[in-house]
């Protein structure tokens, strides 16, 4: 059976809500050069794509966003600006507070960093 391609607003329907479970669980570590690493990768970039097309505005998604319960964030940062982090790790806090949303609708939080 042929899978089907989902729609920029299906994709973004799929990110997860506050409240969600998988959004407070330890996510699991990633092993970068996998092709399971590599599948999950390419739909985390797809969805912070189609947000971005949809929404008009968004930097990055970490996995659990979507329901991956891995450890993994995809950027974009502008034009030839795409990346990923593969387990990133808070190493350092600081008193000071920044400010970060996933959308008007969806979440704004004002976190220490």
């Amino acid at each position: 059976m042929a899978s089907t391609i989902p729609s920029a607003r299906e994709l973004v329907a799929r990110i997860r809500r506050v409240g969600d479970p998988i959004l407070s669980s330890v996510s699991a570590s990633v092993v970068p050069t996998s092709p399971k690493t590599a599948a999950q990768r390419a739909e985390l970039h797809a969805t912070l794509a189609a947000f971005r097309s949809v929404m008009g505005f968004g930097r990055a998604i970490a996995a659990p966003q979507i329901g991956l319960p891995v450890r993994m964030i995809a950027l974009n940062l502008g034009p030839g600006k795409v990346y990923t982090m593969h387990n990133p790790a808070l190493i350092n806090y600081s008193a000071e507070t920044i400010t970060m949303c996933v959308g008007p609708s969806i979440l704004s939080v004002r976190a220490r960093r």
